[in-house]
């Protein structure tokens, strides 16, 4: 398997640029105590310590790592004071929205993501801990539409807006943190959140450039208030940035987990992670409590140490091998964006991208190899033959499309016809049988099927893809119709 070093700036929602696994910066502030002296023990005694501590301390990074994402994503909105202050027209200051404007290319590269170009997204980052934030949105009856808001741990809270949930219509919904109190104004919907630290991500379907405009005109008519101005009009105020956070400054070795410690005093685990909080009870990580190295011992932390080294070879496995592999080899993550107690899962999506629609909202499936388990390569042809039954079932403004991707660099693949997915709302062409044939391959297979063609990547490199639908039709997102959806076949040129 590839060791790789990835650029993290996100699958077109929130995220800023980072390498695979590499921890966000933490600040210096050295230690200066020495460890104290252990008794010696026997080798093996000393082996077993260690190797207990690194799979304790794995788990408990596997656990915090999207608390890490998502303080990565506060602190980049906290220092800028204007909406496209950043390089990413994404990140907008605190409490604010910033819009993706455009459809991505093949001209974006090194993306270390899944982009697609069949939404538009906008995001925020919301900062509930002094008062709610409202969220209020515009109609949006003629196109698949969806609003999605995570927690600090990047676990999706009950979907308000959508166009399954409330068929699109205009909304106003107060989001709240987990501790505030206070009267809201009557018949407003109310979001309560877990963590003061929330994410918002609405997606909005676009067909192409000449589309845009429509949706550009539903993103200026969302908006985000401060219920403090919520009088003065949705909208008319610009929320005031909450105070800056104080943060201590950390230099020595086991600084990272001295954050981890602050993130998880700011943003507590919920009660179904007891298990996982006893664990890392074990290592010092005690939310509430500074982490002190020097009460452990010295083999226990030499293999935190270790998990640390190890975790960029650990992680690009977990985004190699996410989700669950079905018998056709698609692998997916049936639970969508709720986790629940899979922290590798959560880990993975917080890695490479960020959040992932509830299942019932948008079902994924992706493969790096074809239906005999080998990794796909364009220097050969490929079918996705579906059977009239085969084909997605949607709701009413639903869609699916089948994306191409180089395998390692998450980038769409320049081709002749500069076509990066193909789906439902191209002009295909369908057997007398209602199946449906889909050419995956590097050249044209010919004019009279190049309406069918996904174009792979030139030069004979290995290739993924990602098979989206949008608005799936009631029982479509589950395992047992998932396991049977076709794997993708090679055949001779």
């Amino acid at each position: 398997m590839k060791q790789l070093t990835l650029k993290l700036i996100g699958a077109g929602i929130l995220c800023a640029s980072c390498s695979l696994w590499q921890f966000p910066a933490v600040l210096a502030q050295p230690v200066n105590s020495s460890p104290p002296s252990s008794p010696a023990i026997p080798a093996q005694t000393a082996q077993g310590l260690e190797t207990l501590a690194y799979a304790q301390a794995v788990q408990a990074i596997v656990f915090s790592y999207p608390l890490f994402i998502s303080e990565r994503e506060r602190v980049q909105r906290e220092k800028i004071s204007s909406i496209g202050a950043g390089a990413n027209p994404l990140v907008a200051p605190l409490n604010q929205f910033g819009h993706m404007r455009r459809l991505v290319t093949a001209a974006v590269k090194n993306l270390p993501v899944s982009p697609n170009n069949d939404t538009v997204y906008s995001g925020a980052v919301l900062d509930l801990s002094e008062q709610p934030i409202v969220l209020q949105t515009p109609d949006i009856l003629d196109r698949f539409f969806t609003v999605q808001i995570a927690n600090a741990y990047i676990d999706n809270l009950p979907y308000k807006i959508s166009s399954r949930t409330n068929g699109g219509r205009a909304s106003t919904l107060a989001i709240v943190g987990p501790n505030w109190q206070g009267k809201l104004p009557e018949g407003m919907q109310t979001l309560r959140a877990n963590t003061n630290i929330v994410m918002v991500a609405p997606r909005i379907r676009v067909d192409d450039d000449s589309d845009l405009p429509t949706v550009l005109a539903y993103q200026s008519r969302m908006s985000l208030t401060a219920l403090s101005d919520w009088a003065k009009g949705p909208g008319a105020t610009t929320p005031k940035p909450p105070a800056l956070r104080k943060r201590p400054a950390y230099a020595d070795e086991f600084a990272y987990y001295r954050r981890m410690v602050d993130l998880l005093t700011e943003n507590p685990p919920l009660a179904q992670d007891a298990a996982a909080v006893e664990s890392m009870k074990q290592l010092g990580i005690q939310a509430g409590k500074p982490f002190d190295p020097l009460t452990l011992h010295p083999q226990a932390r030499a293999g935190m140490l270790r998990a640390l080294k190890d975790l960029p070879a650990i992680t690009d496995g977990i985004r190699y091998s996410r989700g669950v592999e079905t018998p056709n080899h698609w692998r997916t993550n049936p639970e969508g964006g709720r986790y629940g107690l899979n922290y590798v899962s959560r880990a993975e999506m917080a890695l490479v991208g960020l959040m992932s629609n509830d299942a019932e909202e948008a079902t994924y499936l992706q493969t790096f190899v074809d239906n005999k388990g080998e990794q796909m390569n364009s220097a050969n042809n490929y079918v996705l033959h579906l059977q009239a039954q085969d084909i997605p079932k949607l709701i009413k403004n639903g869609f699916w499309s089948l994306t191409m991707y180089d395998a390692y660099r998450f980038q769409y693949a320049e081709n002749p016809i500069n076509r990066f997915k193909i789906g439902n709302r191209d002009k295909l062409k369908f057997n007398a049988d209602g199946s449906l044939d889909i050419y995956i391959q590097e050249k044209s297979p010919g004019q009279a099927l190049e309406s069918n063609w996904l174009p792979a990547p030139a030069g004979a490199k290995d290739f993924k893809t990602t098979l989206r639908i949008y608005g799936p039709a009631e029982g479509q997102s589950e395992m047992a119709v998932l396991s049977t959806f076709p794997g993708i076949q090679k055949v001779k040129p």
